[in-house]
């Protein structure tokens, strides 16, 4: 990568004025209706809030390909990572325009220990073997707005390329992406439970 202007690519963001307003009425709806009803219209208006919520944290962030490495901003998490490109075994887009990354991490052995400290396992496995494999890790992005042209950008920069076949990573990919929308799906179930503790405190505010 040159010392250019560093290129950023940001995540794809849908409208979300229409699902918020959606949400907030059936959540309106809900505080007038009784028992089960208002159950249901509870969990009606989880799937257009959390949508919308996904979109507001989308907000600023991005991908961005530096001088040192490409650079993660998570989507959802604002968790920031930097991948050396020389790291980087492979790349692909998912079916939803998001990025998939996969890495070698070499672990950090950590300081030495000392006298009354044994050493850590990591540290042992280095003076065993100095050529002891990395950690293989994956990302996947959420959509971006122009993932083929950030694929373009990285086949350029990444010199270690082509370390594990487009089939394989691609599932990898796949497998990621079901056990986090698993994960999401867990929590979408779980949101009416908080929506209908804070809309009793807010009868109770009211």
């Amino acid at each position: 990568m040159t010392d250019a202007a560093p290129r950023l690519f940001r995540y794809h963001i849908e409208p979300a004025a229409a699902p918020f307003l959606v949400g907030v009425g059936l959540l309106v709806v809900a505080l007038l209706l009784p028992g089960g009803l208002r159950l249901a219209a509870t969990l009606a208006a989880a799937g257009p809030l959390v949508f919308a919520a996904l979109q507001a944290l989308r907000r600023g962030r991005m991908v961005r390909l530096g001088a040192d490495g490409l650079h993660l901003h998570g989507s959802l998490s604002g968790r920031r990572r930097t991948v050396r490109y020389d790291a980087i075994r492979g790349i692909t887009a998912t079916r939803q325009g998001g990025l998939g990354v996969l890495y070698h991490e070499r672990s950090d052995p950590g300081p030495p220990s000392g006298a009354d400290q044994p050493p850590s396992l990591d540290r042992l496995r280095a003076e065993a073997n100095p050529a002891f494999p990395p950690r293989q890790r994956l990302i996947v992005t959420a959509p971006l707005d122009n993932v083929e042209g950030l694929l373009d950008e990285l086949r350029r920069c990444c010199p270690a390329l082509g370390g594990v076949s487009p089939r394989a990573l691609d599932r990898l990919v796949r497998r990621r992406q079901w056990r986090d929308r698993l994960i999401a799906l867990m929590a979408l179930l779980g949101t009416p439970l908080y929506v209908m503790v804070a809309a009793r405190i807010m009868v109770g505010i009211l």
